[in-house]
């Protein structure tokens, strides 16, 4: 399967854009031309699972494709990418815009008294040069008998597209619409006469979301262009850290959530990027953590991972990584 993928990729020089369908699903060799560079799984998946255009923008030197991977399929989570390809049908660009519930990243963890709900959809939007990915909670006060307080709130993520089709991660966008009361729930409502006095408040104001989360996601969000091996192994560092602190009752926090998602998509990043982490990883023994990262879940899940991880070591071209990797990969079961 995993030859397959590589095949399927190096067959074709370009993309037809001019032959993409929006809302139908497309086939596995025009998935591996699109998605083969940009996708957070084994290329090898796009054999199995479905993906279909969502949308395709043109602009002056560059298309925009959005693909939504594994919508439909049982066991997989669907996944949103964006990818630019250039004039001739060439790669250029790519991010996956999110996946879906991966809002729960950003659930901040209250007392019962408050609540952080978020919604497990995600939506985008695309005009002119601004590629923005949307995620929207509800922040609550559960007391009975204390004052009404709700937030409706919206999160945005946003890219901005080169002139010629690059992707460049913005810093997130957070705005809430706050509603007051200024009585106890539960008690009749105050009138003038025949009028109800309202004496509730709404007004907009700064959105919240957990911070580290926000990280993590923003992680999983970064563009193909904008790859940062070091970047990937600080949060893996926070991980570390985290999960030893981690005890029973954490098991469904946004931490323990936060520290599994940067474990497997850290991971997968390093492997779609594989040239560059790889090589990086065998020369900073000292301070790295995602060799073990990728060798605990080359066998904890070796369906995803074990053979993308040989598959990478095997294509490197730094020979003296090839080697260290190699001795790594002799560790696994």
């Amino acid at each position: 399967m995993a030859a397959t993928a590589l095949l399927a990729c190096n067959a074709y020089a370009g993309v037809d854009v001019k032959s993409l369908k929006v809302d139908e699903p497309i086939p596995a060799a025009t998935a591996h031309q699109l998605l083969d560079k940009v996708l957070l799984h084994n290329p090898a998946v796009l054999d199995t699972v479905n993906a279909e255009v969502s949308d395709l923008q043109q602009r002056d030197l560059f298309s925009v494709v959005i693909l939504y991977v594994g919508r439909g399929n049982n066991g997989f989570p669907t996944e949103i990418y964006a990818v630019t390809l250039d004039k001739k049908g060439n790669f250029v660009d790519g991010a996956l815009l999110g996946m879906m519930g991966d809002v729960r990243c950003l659930v901040i963890d209250r007392n019962p008294e408050m609540r952080y709900q978020p919604s497990t959809t995600i939506a985008y939007e695309l005009t002119g040069d601004t590629l923005k990915v949307k995620r929207t909670y509800t922040f609550w006060s559960t007391l009975k008998g204390g004052y009404p307080y709700e937030k409706e709130g919206t999160i945005y993520n946003p890219f901005l597209l080169s002139s010629g089709g690059k992707l460049h991660q913005l810093t997130p966008v957070a705005t809430a619409i706050e509603s007051r009361g200024s009585r106890p729930s539960g008690l009749p409502e105050p009138r003038d006469g025949e009028k109800v006095v309202n004496e509730r408040t709404v007004s907009k104001v700064k959105g919240e979301y957990d911070g580290i989360g926000m990280d993590v996601l923003m992680m999983m969000q970064t563009p193909v262009s904008e790859f940062d091996v070091a970047a990937v192994n600080n949060l893996a560092k926070w991980a570390d850290n985290t999960e030893d602190e981690l005890t029973e009752k954490d098991a469904e926090s946004t931490a323990a959530n936060n520290v599994l998602q940067m474990e497997l998509k850290g991971s997968a990043l390093c492997l779609r990027h594989a040239d560059v982490a790889l090589p990086w990883i065998a020369t900073h023994e000292d301070e790295d953590l995602m060799a073990d990262n990728l060798l605990w879940l080359a066998e904890a899940a070796p369906d995803m991972y074990k053979d993308w991880l040989k598959q990478a070591v095997t294509g490197l071209k730094d020979k003296n990584a090839r080697k260290w990797w190699q001795n790594k990969l002799k560790e696994l079961k």
